[in-house]
């Protein structure tokens, strides 16, 4: 009697069985990955990678929210599978199966280091199982280990070399580690996963965001092409809806960016990001109150939304509120707190309100980060004249005359040098 070859990779394809797919909405269907208008697919963006079943719009990073009672629903669902599949390794330590299928939910689930750890094992048993490799990849990227994660894609590129959504993981890696000079190899994967799947509306908007990411107007309406193509594919896409806002105030189309904004909020009310760019379009168009009005409500569906504080700050500043300001830029501050123009910021409101001594503890945050700011070294200098640390306010207009002369600064250092020369006599 013959006995059969059963390999890893068959334990795992059976165990993704669409009725098991449906049934617990964690499997993957291979074909449904590689061919991602089919089935369940993967919609990968800039910030992070999310199983969906198809139609579903969802992001666990900020750009879209479920109702709450279908968010309980759903991790009630992945625990279990996770409770289901402990067990089956408990039986059996190297089953693929239980291993990946555990892998993947704990991944919806965001725990990403446990899922490596299980794809891991996967790929032990398994080396040229190429979703391995990809799903690795993606929580690898979720844990911003980008060069590994670049790694995993590849290796699922070498295996697959028409897996289109490891193109796009790929790319959205390149651009995550931003290294000069490695933009156009992100665009080449983009191109070619929509190439390999041009049905893909992940595809199009992948490569839409990074038209968007490479600045300029012709590249805003590229990436406008690609946004209408996705929504051509997907009409109720919202994160198409929304980058092609981004495209449009890119293109000065303001009126066309609400409209997009509103299309979103049309499909999920609880879109921050939607509120941000409608605030940025009506902004454009001077209706200030409509922006702050956006930008608040951004703020109370994400009071992490950084930039949503960045542009409060700068419509208060613009209407000579320094208080407000200040209070915007401080919270953008410790939101943000490498951004050293949130620090920047900070300093300038801080300066302009009289408070001396916190701006220049802003302004040497700053200088911490970027010891070459100009403005910086300037504003702290007159901070300290303020404050009579001549010779502190001498030091620093000295830093600044040696990147760079200015003649406002020069007459600053002249004054300061008086008022020391005056305290030796």
């Amino acid at each position: 009697m013959t006995q059969q070859n059963f390999s890893p990779r068959d334990a795992i394809k059976k165990a993704l069985k669409p009725s098991v797919a449906e049934t617990n909405k964690t499997a993957l269907n291979l074909k449904a990955l590689i061919s991602p208008s089919v089935g369940n697919v993967l919609r990968i963006g800039f910030v992070g990678v999310v199983l969906l079943g198809a139609g579903e719009v969802y992001s666990r990073f900020g750009s879209s929210t479920r109702p709450d009672a279908a968010a309980v629903k759903k991790e009630q669902d992945l625990l279990a599978v996770v409770s289901e599949c402990s067990k089956a390794i408990e039986q059996d330590p190297t089953s693929a199966a239980a291993h990946y299928k555990r892998g993947s939910a704990l991944q919806e689930l965001g725990k990403h280091e446990l899922a490596v750890a299980d794809y891991d094992k996967v790929i032990e048993l398994d080396p040229g199982f190429p979703q391995a490799h990809f799903s690795r990849g993606r929580s690898l990227h979720e844990l911003k280990r980008f060069e590994s994660a670049v790694s995993d894609y590849t290796k699922s590129i070498e295996l697959t070399p028409e897996f289109a959504m490891a193109y796009v993981g790929r790319g959205c890696a390149i651009q995550a580690l931003g290294k000069k000079g490695k933009e156009k190899e992100a665009g080449d994967d983009f191109r070619e996963a929509t190439s390999l799947a041009p049905t893909s509306a992940e595809a199009h908007v992948s490569l839409g965001r990074w038209y968007l990411s490479d600045g300029g107007p012709n590249r805003c309406k590229d990436a406008k092409d690609c946004f209408d193509r996705a929504l051509e594919l997907q009409p109720r896409y919202t994160e198409a809806y929304l980058n092609r806002a981004r495209a449009n105030i890119g293109l000065e189309k303001h009126h066309e960016a609400v409209s997009d904004c509103c299309k979103v909020l049309s499909l999920d009310p609880k879109h921050a990001a939607a509120y941000f760019e409608r605030g940025e379009a009506y902004k454009k168009l001077k209706l200030i109150d409509e922006a702050l009005a956006d930008y608040d409500r951004c703020i109370k569906l994400n009071p992490a939304y950084a930039a949503a504080y960045m542009m409060l700050g700068f419509i208060a500043h613009e209407a000579g509120k320094h208080s407000e300001a200040m209070k915007s830029y401080l919270k953008w501050s410790e939101l943000e707190p490498e951004n050293y123009n949130a620090q920047l910021n900070l300093g300038l409101s801080l300066q302009n309100l009289k408070r001396y001594e916190e701006a220049v503890e802003a302004f040497s945050r700053v200088i911490e980060l970027n010891p070459k700011n100009l403005r910086s070294l300037f504003h702290r200098g007159y901070c300290l004249g303020e404050l009579k640390r001549h010779v502190e306010a001498v030091a620093d207009y000295n830093n600044y005359l040696e990147l760079s002369y200015d003649s406002a600064v020069y007459e600053n250092r002249e004054i300061m040098l008086q008022e020391i020369a005056k305290k030796a006599k």
